[in-house]
């Protein structure tokens, strides 16, 4: 009788072991789908100043140099994929721009895939005249498919 209760919590203790397992393994495939596998962060830049336009061309930043209020500006990026496998791509801003600024939706992209996209901003006529300053970042994600 002892040795039957000893074998039964020896089976729960094993049973709970890879129960355990499982979930851990689960887990760390969730949590590893979940992480970009690639970013990259650009300085977002640009000036509200009534009566003036103008830009300004940078290749490390997103910059849309003075833009009057009511107005606005585009930027168009190439995003390609050189992985060797589909991708995800995802965008996004400060929360400081985030009213201000209209960036892609999220997009899938095959391995050798190349794709333009456009980030604008969009200024309300009420718009404080100041510099304003934040990050572009784009998430790239290894996907299923």
């Amino acid at each position: 009788m002892k040795n039957k209760k000893n074998m039964n919590w020896i089976l729960i203790f094993a049973a709970l072991i890879i129960l355990l397992s499982i979930a851990s393994l689960v887990f760390s495939f969730i949590n590893y789908s979940n992480k970009p596998i690639e970013k990259r962060e650009f300085e977002v830049k640009f000036s509200v100043e009534a009566g003036r336009a103008g830009f300004d061309i940078n290749g490390s930043a997103l910059t849309f140099g003075i833009i009057p209020p009511g107005g606005g500006g585009t930027r168009k990026i190439d995003i390609e994929n050189k992985y060797d496998f589909t991708i995800k791509v995802k965008f996004l801003i400060s929360e400081n721009l985030a009213d201000y600024m209209e960036l892609p939706k999220e997009m899938f992209l095959k391995k050798g895939q190349k794709e333009t996209v456009s980030v604008n901003v969009n200024m309300p006529r009420n718009a404080e005249q100041t510099n304003y300053t934040g990050k572009f970042r784009i998430e790239f994600y290894k996907t299923n498919e």
